[in-house]
């Protein structure tokens, strides 16, 4: 997001929930923290960033939620489009719609349930 004004363009579309990341400053910070679990129609998702200094990507965002019972871990940082279940877990990574860096095109993630459906994640490229 790296600029509050950024989130108040999303929040007249919609509420808005998020993590910092590695670019965001101590304003976005302090608002929604570097990790967080939310639940959403009884799923369990785990929201970070991804950055660090240690392994991949993809592992930081799965070890920032080891022994949590999870449906599903979004992760950013590396704005390389991901999905796949890794033992019953969604992890996903939505790419970027606005710097696809050295990706072929822009993307989004969307995560969709209901009562009574599995958690259906995919990804929307353009």
């Amino acid at each position: 997001m790296t600029e509050p004004a950024a989130i108040a363009a999303f929040e007249r579309i919609a509420p808005v929930e998020a993590v910092a990341g590695n670019n965001d400053g101590p304003e976005i910070v302090a608002r929604f923290g570097r990790r967080k679990i939310l639940t959403l129609e009884g799923r369990r998702i785990g929201l970070i960033h991804g950055d660090g200094r240690r392994g991949t990507t993809l592992g930081r965002a799965q070890n920032a939620f080891a022994g949590e019972a999870l449906d599903a871990i979004a992760f950013g940082h590396s704005h390389v489009p991901y999905l796949q279940q890794h033992d019953g877990v969604w992890v996903v990574n939505p790419g970027s719609p606005t710097d696809k860096r050295r990706q072929p095109r822009f993307s989004f993630a969307l995560l969709e349930t209901g009562p009574g459906t599995p958690l259906a994640p995919r990804l929307v490229f353009f």
